[in-house]
């Protein structure tokens, strides 16, 4: 009668780049991958025996396919870690 029919179920994992750090005199810039008007989250750790990140910055929201954000550096705090997450938030409104 013939084999049996298989049914399978694929999984598939999208893996996107690192955010792409650039170290500059006073600052250090992150980038990543974005898609124009959604939102992102931009999070941090100074020490990775902790599991808290702290937001950087208020919800981002990308205009372009890479967005950039600036954090200064903090003396006393030689290395940070970064971490960078597809969100719903919605970001605060400029001050008028």
């Amino acid at each position: 009668t013939g084999s049996p029919l298989l049914s399978l179920k694929v999984t598939q994992f999208t893996f996107e780049p690192p955010p792409l750090v650039t170290i500059r005199l006073s600052q250090v810039e992150v980038c990543w991958n974005s898609i124009s008007n959604l939102t992102y989250q931009v999070q941090y750790r100074s020490d990775l025996t902790t599991k808290v990140w702290p937001s950087l910055v208020d919800c981002v929201r990308s205009t372009d396919s890479t967005s950039c954000i600036f954090d200064p550096v903090v003396v006393g705090q030689p290395q940070r870690f970064y971490r960078v997450s597809l969100t719903n938030c919605v970001p605060a409104l400029p001050a008028q």
